[in-house]
């Protein structure tokens, strides 16, 4: 009983080194370091690691470490998504998205501090040298435009500085693993017009921190994106 009770401790106290010093993604010090400076031994060690994957915390990858979860505690489908419909997952994704973003992006127009927004135009700007380079004809991966499209809008939704909603935020996109597939039904071109128009028009809302317009804009770019997927898909069936 000792034992298991001083395994929970020590991964609590790991936890607790992660939520200090460590991001998503960052590798943690060494089963040895980690045994050294919290005085437990090795074994104490791989206990609480082990209950801090269970827990979605941490991800063993073997020969490499041991690593942040990129959504640290959220489980990797939280909603079960993939036991849904596909077809009406994707309805609900973006039925989800049309009723809330926009209410969050208001939010964050209210909001928003200098450092948030730095964040938000820092992403904003690797998002045009991206369309820049492929639109001079550069191989650009689908996987690299989604990747910043979801990081700008998280960018601007954390912008609420909501602890409760930054938590949920991470929920809701683990649940959204449709939405690849939803991109590759796209009209991609069609895609990065939304993107470019919508992004900068949400970004100078809430710089401005004019609530009204960054509601409008990003309902506007929620039901073009919308739009473009049932406009494809009617083509397609």
């Amino acid at each position: 009983m000792a034992r298991v009770v001083l395994s929970e401790q020590t991964a609590d106290r790991i936890g607790q080194l992660i939520d200090r010093q460590y991001k998503p993604g960052e590798r943690i010090p060494a089963e040895m370091e980690l045994a050294e400076f919290l005085g437990v031994s090795r074994t104490t060690i791989r206990e609480a690691v082990k209950i801090l994957c269970s827990r979605n915390m941490l991800e063993i990858r073997r020969g490499h470490g041991t690593y942040v979860c990129e959504h640290p505690g959220v489980p990797a489908d939280p909603f079960g998504s993939k036991d849904m419909d596909e077809e009406q997952l994707k309805n609900d994704i973006f039925e989800m998205s049309e009723l809330l973003e926009p209410e969050l992006v208001r939010l964050a127009a209210s909001k928003a501090s200098a450092e948030s927004i730095e964040h938000m135009k820092e992403i904003r700007r690797a998002e045009e040298e991206l369309l820049a380079d492929y639109r001079r004809g550069d191989y650009i991966s689908l996987k690299e435009f989604r990747r910043l499209d979801v990081e700008f809008h998280k960018a601007v939704i954390e912008g609420c500085g909501n602890q409760i909603i930054s938590r949920s935020l991470p929920m809701f996109i683990a649940s959204c693993t449709e939405w690849y597939s939803v991109w590759t039904n796209l009209d991609f071109n069609r895609v990065l017009d939304s993107f470019e128009k919508y992004h900068d028009l949400i970004l100078k809302a809430v710089e401005e921190h004019d609530t009204e317009s960054a509601y409008k804009y990003s309902k506007e770019h929620t039901q073009d994106i919308i739009s473009i997927y049932r406009n494809r898909r009617e083509k397609t069936v």
